[in-house]
């Protein structure tokens, strides 16, 4: 009887493992589908479909800075960032990961993502890093979806920390 028990355990835990392992694999490839879709240049232009597959239909996203901070419905957001785009004449944004840490417990996740974005504008071109925090729901029969992304970068906070560069 005790070895079935500790057979039992064993079992659970390797399933446990792939299952987590499974997870990070997702939610990693939801993070850079993330990146790779909300960048883009005069070839290229932002890929809404893909950050609707990705994100909840509830999803918040929000922009916090020194003076203020700001949340919105994600669809909302992204209306206000393409005025934005347009206004002030954005040929590109480009945007990666620099380094992602994240941390699984059942069906939430929290991803701490530094990134950094290159921006070309008529009047010139910027570079800019920051910090997006995203919180991830595993929605059943779907899979992980982004429930929140909160971000601050350099523009108003200092420069990040060396620890949140590369591994």
């Amino acid at each position: 009887m005790r070895t079935i028990l500790v057979l039992s355990f064993f079992y659970a835990l390797a399933a446990f493992g792939q299952s987590q392992a499974e997870d990070q694999a997702e939610i990693d490839a939801i993070i850079k589908k993330m990146y790779n879709s909300i960048s883009f240049d005069a070839n290229k232009p932002v890929d809404y479909a893909t950050l609707d597959s990705i994100y909840h239909p509830d999803a918040l996203i929000g922009k916090i800075d020194t003076a203020r901070v700001q949340v919105f419905v994600a669809k909302e957001f992204r209306e206000k960032n393409k005025k934005a785009f347009k206004k002030n004449n954005i040929k590109s944004f480009k945007e990666h990961e620099i380094k992602g840490i994240t941390n699984i417990f059942g069906g939430v996740a929290l991803r701490f993502s530094s990134y950094e974005f290159f921006l070309e504008t008529s009047s010139g071109k910027y570079h800019i890093k920051g910090v997006n925090t995203f919180r991830l729901i595993k929605v059943p029969n779907q899979g992980w979806r982004i429930y929140s992304n909160f971000f601050s970068d350099n523009l108003t906070y200092p420069e990040l920390p060396k620890e949140y560069f590369g591994n």
